[in-house]
């Protein structure tokens, strides 16, 4: 039967016996009674792969005599193997919580303030670190320092970084090249805000709508082209920011309702509020994009029929279709011989088709087309739009969609 005086007792928050980690360390307290304890909980460890790790807990346990882990994990209602022996100095456990060890120094490191304790954590910490020899040599660290300090105030990109380091080099700075890429992309979103705000500024939106296949993401490029900058288009639905690094002009490719929360897409799609994030795995990405154009297999009410729908399984509050209607500058109907516009009506909170809006359509794309509030707005991006497709070579048709052509007679609901 294994004893120890020191021990670490690691689970999934999802296999924890107790609600969350403060009901935990009230049973500890009640039922184990530690002379010391102290625990985090670690929700930002990244796997070698660089996938998010599951979020888990650690404790460290310490008693006056020596105890059988077995009868530990028995008062704690989990099974032993999750309760590791502590050889060696407990000082160590501890520092491991927040990482603040030479073994994990290239791990998130975790604040002192995130850790729950019996005793002094902080000072225990601030003792310990001042023994913790790091690894980077001294030239190594000069090299690291010098490029963040670029990347930090924008003179440099993130990829610049990675490729001016050596492997080693790299591995020492990861976590730390993406900590300061992410504050310096929080910067960069802040004065865009304001610049927004202060020259009355808002995102455009174009909202294109059609079967799969037809053309949607070829007019979408071709116009986010036509500006000469980098273009994002977004990824899969696990993931969609991944790797949007900044650009201006942002491609919502396949738009549809489990994509994103609605009240995330409004917000993502409003300059002025100021937690305009996109969804990243590992982190929320800082958005500063001009103009959103979404391609999706949903007309913009069906869209937003479905989200109701959904929501309703949750018993959930959904904002108005509105809020949605008045974000958009521009919807675009394509189907596989022509692309039209459609105007926004207020009164009926919908959109209508105009037939005289009807231009051929060289992508053989289905898509939607439906408008704005605000009609100049609408009226130059649809030439814009137009113009940019007409100075374009001739595109070699897709295969024919097998779906009936829609009654696309003048000022039809939709």
């Amino acid at each position: 039967m294994v004893k120890a005086k020191n021990m670490m007792y690691v689970q999934s928050l999802e296999h924890l016996p107790f609600k969350d980690l403060t009901e935990c360390l009230v049973h500890i307290e009640k039922e184990l009674n530690p002379i010391k304890y102290a625990a985090i909980l670690h929700n930002k460890d990244i796997n070698e792969g660089g996938s998010l790790k599951i979020p888990h807990i650690h404790v460290m346990l310490q008693f006056e005599n020596a105890r059988s882990i077995a009868n530990v994990a028995k008062l704690l209602k989990d099974s032993p193997q999750y309760i590791q022996q502590w050889k060696g100095d407990s000082t160590n456990g501890y520092s491991y919580l927040i990482h603040a060890t030479i073994d994990a120094q290239e791990q998130h490191q975790y604040d002192v303030n995130e850790v729950k304790s019996n005793f002094d954590y902080k000072d225990l910490i601030e003792k310990a670190k001042k023994g913790v020899k790091f690894t980077l040599t001294g030239k190594d660290e000069l090299i690291i320092k010098g490029l963040l300090d670029k990347l930090y105030i924008g003179k440099i990109s993130k990829e610049e970084v990675e490729k001016q380091l050596s492997g080693s080099q790299y591995a020492k700075a990861k976590t730390r090249i993406d900590s300061v890429y992410q504050k310096h992309m929080e910067v960069v979103a802040v004065e865009w805000r304001e610049y927004m705000r202060e020259n009355n500024l808002s995102i455009e939106v174009i909202w294109i709508y059609g079967d799969s296949g037809v053309g949607k993401t070829r007019l979408a490029k071709d116009y986010a082209s036509q500006y000469g900058e980098d273009y994002f288009i977004t990824g899969s639905s696990r993931d969609p920011f991944q790797h949007y690094q900044g650009q201006k002009i942002i491609i919502l490719d396949e738009l549809r309702p489990s994509t994103f929360q609605y009240s995330d897409l409004l917000k993502t799609l409003d300059p002025f509020n100021d937690d305009v994030m996109g969804a990243s795995r590992y982190f929320d990405k800082p958005l500063t994009a001009n103009i959103f154009i979404i391609t999706s297999p949903y007309k913009p009410r069906d869209f937003y029929l479905k989200i109701i729908e959904e929501n309703k399984k949750f018993d959930s509050r959904t904002d108005s279709f509105k809020q949605l209607a008045r974000r958009i500058n521009l919807i675009l109907y394509l189907d596989k011989d022509s692309i039209q516009t459609a105007f926004y009506d207020s009164k009926l909170d919908n959109f209508f088709l105009e037939k005289s809006s009807k231009e051929p359509n060289p992508y053989i794309e289905v898509t939607k087309g439906e408008d704005s509030l605000q009609n100049w707005t609408t009226e130059k991006l649809y030439k814009q739009v137009i113009n940019a497709i007409k100075n374009k070579p001739v595109i070699k048709p897709a295969k024919a969609n097998d779906d009936k052509p829609q009654d696309n007679s003048q000022n039809v609901l939709f």
